[in-house]
C-alpha cells in the first residue's frame, strides 16, 4: 500500500483491506509474544526460570538462541509463523533487509541479500533435503525393479508380436 501511495496510485478498498490483514496477523504476533514473556515473568521463581538463570550467568546459553528457546511454545509458533507470513506476503522486505545489511557492512548489496534470503530458505531447503532422503529416494528404489519388470514384459510382447511377420518373410 505505500509503494503504490507514493506512486500516486489510487488505494482502494481490497488494498487497505490486505493491510489490515498484514497488520492483524504481525499485531497478533507481538501480543503472542508479550503473552509468553509475561507468562515466562510469572515463572521466575520456578525451577526451570532459576536453571535458566544459572545458565546464563555461566553462558552456556548464547544471546539469541537462548532467548528464542526460553520462549513458550506458542509464543515460537508465532514468531515463526509471523515472519513466514511476512517472508511470504512481503519477499521485498526481505530484499531490502540484505541490501541494508550490506550497506552498512560495505558489502555488495547482492551478497546481503544473498546471506538473508539463505538464513530466510534454509529450514526449506533442510525440509527438501529430508523429503528427497527419506521418502522419494526409498520410492524411487522400490520403482527401478517395478519399472525393469514393465520394461521386460512390453519387450516380450513386442517380440511376440513381430515373430510371426519374421517367419511371413522368410
Amino acid at each position: 500500500m505505500e509503494s503504490q501511495w507514493r506512486r500516486g496510485d489510487d488505494i482502494g478498498a481490497a488494498d487497505l483491506g490486505w493491510a489490515g490483514v498484514d497488520l492483524l496477523v504481525m499485531a497478533s504476533t507481538v501480543k503472542v509474544l508479550r503473552a509468553g514473556k509475561a507468562a515466562r515473568a510469572a515463572r521466575v521463581g520456578s525451577v526451570e526460570a532459576q536453571g535458566t538463570r544459572a545458565g546464563l550467568r555461566q553462558g552456556a546459553l548464547m544471546s539469541g538462541g537462548g532467548r528464542f528457546a526460553a520462549l513458550p511454545r506458542m509464543a515460537k509458533v508465532a514468531a515463526v509463523a509471523g515472519t513466514a507470513y511476512v517472508v511470504v506476503r512481503h519477499p521485498s522486505l526481505v530484499s531490502a533487509l540484505g541490501a541494508n545489511l550490506s550497506s552498512w557492512l560495505g558489502w555488495p548489496v547482492w551478497l546481503g541479500q544473498f546471506l538473508i534470503w539463505l538464513i530466510v530458505l534454509l529450514p526449506v531447503l533442510f525440509i527438501a533435503r529430508f523429503i528427497y532422503r527419506w521418502l522419494l529416494t526409498p520410492i524411487l528404489w522400490l520403482l527401478v525393479p517395478l519399472m525393469r519388470v514393465c520394461f521386460r514384459a512390453a519387450n516380450n510382447q513386442l517380440v511376440r508380436r513381430t515373430k510371426p511377420h519374421i517367419r511371413d518373410l522368410g
